[in-house]
């Protein structure tokens, strides 16, 4: 029988798991699509974000700021390939705009680079008595991070709807 105290390990594996495995099913069903090829790197990527979450709550605090680092990092990457996800469904082939190859994808690396250094998440501010952090002090770039994750996000979600709006049934 599984204990309360492993029970967020159990469901964090679970739902790692079942993520993993719907990622590689569908992306290697048709490795030629794009569509599918951005679903499994989004799953790969909500796999690697969702192990750095479990962890960063789990490790002592001399090692938890790295990994909270790490965390906003794969939030980042997770919400560009969200918004990448919605840009290329549901096609197989998509000739990325300059926008997009110049613009966007530069600055999500920008923004993930700086999040695994002080200006996203400067430096713990309070540990508890466990050893686990209790409060983190935001750097002066947490804006930049949290306008480009929700940004990105509501983006996609845009996409979506007009994309669903305008096929009709089409495809």
């Amino acid at each position: 029988m599984v204990s309360l105290a492993n029970f967020d390990l159990l469901s964090v594996g679970t739902a790692v798991a079942a993520v993993g495995i719907l990622g590689f099913v569908v992306g290697f069903s048709n490795l030629r699509s794009i569509t599918n090829r951005t679903f499994l790197l989004f799953t790969l990527v909500t796999v690697f974000w969702s192990v750095a979450n479990y962890l960063a709550y789990h490790l002592p605090a001399e090692s938890s700021l790295l990994v909270f680092r790490l965390v906003i990092c794969a939030g980042v990457w997770h919400s560009l390939t969200f918004f990448q996800m919605c840009f290329v469904f549901p096609r197989d082939r998509v000739v990325f705009p300059q926008w997009y190859k110049f613009g966007v994808l530069p600055f999500a690396f920008i923004v993930s680079i700086l999040a695994l250094t002080p200006l996203i998440l400067k430096e713990i501010a309070t540990v508890s008595v466990t050893g686990n952090i209790e409060k983190i002090t935001n750097g002066p770039a947490i804006p930049l991070f949290g306008l480009t994750v929700l940004g990105l996000a509501i983006a996609g979600i845009a996409m979506l709807i007009r994309k669903t709006i305008q096929a009709r049934g089409v495809e």
